[in-house]
């Protein structure tokens, strides 16, 4: 949901914090803006029953030498520990070694033994969420597009440990503690790692150690691959393995090339050798030098014959090295013509793997790739070329500059802040942290600052405060260094970080930050306008959570002042201010006038946003403590029912604000003596807040006080 608006210097008004997009900053609306819309709610995870061979498994490799006895060793750990007893087994070995490629033939093999079989990428844990996430979606078809976040992974574990027969697939796992948690709270069905890594875990179960191919096995790959049989060809796949290290991703990938090019596999060796390539970002990955010769005489072949190949291959470098959405890939070459004849033609050299909608590229390769990429003559692309008044300053390579820009335009449609784009924003997240992880010298582009922005605001609307601040900070630093410390824009980022600290639990850090938003749209802006009521708002936001209601007050007063006089009384942002005042009235122990904001909040809300809305649900929640405050907690239960209901329904079980309905819910029932009734809900709460906010937040920590309070209560100690 998004508000236009019209006319010169005209403004368009929606929630967080007052704030306002003017005709001065158009494109700031996507940061300032707070609009939900429900969302569906998901069936009880015992109750939905997987469809018979759910799997999300790639194709199998064309050629497949020399793991017979490990794929043996792998039935036989299988079947040791049986269908249902969560036993875990771990494959290692260096990367490229064919650990993935194991791991698929045997689920593959077993597809009819096990349902679902899921495959997921799981080198961060954000890869490991949005993995669990589409397993939601999967076992959920009719709201596959809209149930994201939290609430989805959590969902797809309840749905994990409620069933037997599943087989979890969790390739190349970096660090123990990404998968500990999982593994800990998974006690049925079956569960693959691969790692480069010794883990080092009692979770790791059984290990598997997978080494390189023997000669034998080297020489049929590369025989199959080409079908080059001639007695040279074969004398010469025998020198091109030892060189290659019998390294399986390498043999591969030189097959490729020679069934490409139809050149012998004697010629293929002989440039090999003639070319020594540079040290290669393979060593420390685990792999071996020499075979970057092999990625550097296909990168040079490509770059000859299929120009627009590389530089897709190129910006396919920074995402995430699986399932890129083809879809995604258009604006790079200019049309999905273009796009897919270049993938085809990465897909020959097996530079790639494609399914019909996505797109896979080995981490190695897209190291390889990216370590040459000062080789590329359109290095300095567009987003260099410009002005620093512009907002562009230092050099950027084209091809992060295209994957940049293909990421802007993909999610320019919804902002960060609307419910009717967190499909998409999840779809996309591994991706988007990938390009700007990747990129962490940019630190002089605006647009890098309102992508890394917008992903600090997605996160921090899921819920997930640890995950957002550094992306805020990194957006704040940005978009100082490059419009200066005095620009508006400057200030929405100070606004948003400060909002970020607030949620982390850390007031006091956001103080000096709100302070700082506000002179600058003082003094830039005027004291009249949505942008100063917008900072006006965020520093009483933060005096309140500070334990100071009293300097919190008349800031509140004066941001709602603003706000009426430039959208009239009746506007949706209006309800936000007096919201806020409600809570502020409400401490202050003005408990009428908190009980007039909150009236009137909800009227506001229920005209401009409809009765479902989560924004109405939380206004519902300040009428319902009003009359708490007030003593009348019969008249407040129905309000905060109606308020969770809402919640639950739109956001999912797992969601921070659905926490937040859970513990006001639970003080009702507590001040109308139905204590048995308050604790399940407090807990329910406590559990939420400690997955989402961590166990030292404030938040947690007074729902944690609650629960003990009603548990001493119910005579548990």
């Amino acid at each position: 949901m998004t508000t236009e608006a019209s006319g010169p210097r005209s403004v368009a008004a929606q929630n967080l914090f007052g704030m306002a997009a003017t005709g001065d900053y158009p494109h700031l609306e996507q940061h300032i803006t707070y609009v939900h819309q429900a969302l569906p709610s998901l069936p009880a995870p015992a109750s939905v029953d997987a469809p018979r061979g759910l799997h999300n498994l790639t194709a199998p490799d064309a050629v497949f030498e020399g793991r017979t006895d490990a794929l043996a060793q792998l039935e036989r750990l299988a079947r040791s520990h049986g269908p249902d007893t969560g036993r875990v087994t771990t494959v290692q070995g260096l990367g490229g070694i064919g650990k993935s490629t194991l791991a698929r033939h045997h689920a593959r093999a077993h597809l009819d033994s096990h349902t679902p079989t899921w495959w997921i990428t799981a080198d961060t844990p954000q890869r490991i969420d949005e993995g669990l996430a589409k397993l939601t979606r999967a076992l959920n078809p009719t709201v596959s597009g809209e149930v994201v976040g939290d609430a989805a992974v959590g969902w797809a574990v309840a749905w994990l440990q409620a069933h037997h027969g599943w087989l979890l697939v969790l390739d190349n796992v970096e660090e123990p503690a990404h998968i500990r948690d999982l593994l800990g709270r998974l006690t049925t069905g079956r569960i693959i790692i691969t790692t480069r890594r010794n883990l080092g875990c009692a979770e790791s179960g059984a290990v598997l150690p997978l080494g390189v191919l023997d000669l034998q096995s080297s020489v049929r790959t590369l025989i199959g691959l080409t079908g080059r049989t001639g007695e040279r060809d074969r004398q010469a796949a025998s020198e091109l393995a030892r060189d290659l290290g019998y390294l399986p991703l390498a043999l591969q990938q030189a097959g490729a090339y020679i069934a490409q090019t139809r050149i012998g596999i004697a010629d293929y060796l002989d440039s090999m050798r003639g070319d020594p390539g540079a040290p290669s970002p393979l060593t420390g990955e685990g792999g071996r030098a020499e075979t970057t010769r092999v990625w550097r005489l296909t990168l040079r072949l490509i770059e000859e014959r299929h120009p627009q190949a590389l530089a897709l291959l190129r910006a396919l470098s920074h995402f995430a090295p699986d399932n890129v959405p083809r879809d995604l890939l258009g604006p790079v070459l200019g049309g999905v013509r273009e796009v897919n004849d270049a993938l085809g033609v990465l897909s020959s050299y097996s530079m790639i793997s494609l399914t019909e909608d996505t797109v896979s590229t080995h981490r190695l390769v897209q190291a390889v790739v990216r370590a040459s990429d000062h080789d590329d003559a359109h290095r300095r692309g567009p987003w260099s070329r410009r002005r620093r008044g512009n907002g562009w300053a230092a050099p950027v390579g084209q091809s992060l500059a295209t994957a940049l820009d293909v990421l802007m335009a993909a999610l320019a449609p919804e902002g960060p802040m609307d419910p009717a784009g967190w499909p998409r924003w999840q779809a996309l997240l591994p991706h988007i942290e990938s390009a700007v992880d990747g990129s962490p010298d940019v630190a002089h582009h605006l647009p890098m600052a309102w992508l890394v922005g917008g992903l600090g605001d997605f996160l921090l609307m899921q819920g997930q405060s640890t995950r957002a601040l550094p992306y805020q900070i990194r957006a704040l630093t940005i978009t100082e260094n490059v419009l200066g410390p005095y620009h508006p824009e400057t200030a929405v980022r100070l606004v948003q970080l400060a909002y970020a600290y607030q949620h982390f639990g850390r007031p006091a850090d956001a103080l000096p930050l709100a302070q700082r938003a506000l002179d600058i749209t003082m003094n830039v802006l005027g004291p009249h306008h949505p942008y100063t009521a917008g900072c006006l708002s965020s520093l009483a936001s933060t005096l309140y959570y500070l334990g100071r209601p009293a300097e919190a007050l008349p800031l509140a007063e004066e941001a709602l002042a603003i706000s009426e006089a430039t959208f009239g009384p009746g506007h949706q942002g209006i309800a936000s201010h007096l919201a806020f005042l409600c809570r502020t009235y409400s401490w202050l122990g003005r408990h009428d006038s908190a009980l007039s904001c909150a009236t009137r909040a909800f009227s506001i809300a229920e005209a401009t946003l409809g009765n479902d809305h989560p924004y109405t649900a939380m206004y519902l929640g300040d009428l319902a403590m009003a009359h708490s405050a007030l003593g009348r907690y019969a008249e407040a239960l129905p309000f905060e029912l109606r308020a969770l209901s809402i919640v639950e329904d739109g956001l999912g079980p797992y969601h921070p604000y659905t926490a937040i309905r859970l513990r006001s819910l639970a003080v009702i029932y507590r001040g109308l003596g139905h204590d048995s009734l308050a604790l399940p809900l407090a807990e329910r709460a406590l559990a939420v807040h400690c997955g989402t906010l961590g166990a030292g937040n404030p938040a947690t920590q007074d729902v944690w006080d609650l629960v003990v309070g009603l548990r001493q209560e119910a005579g548990e100690g």
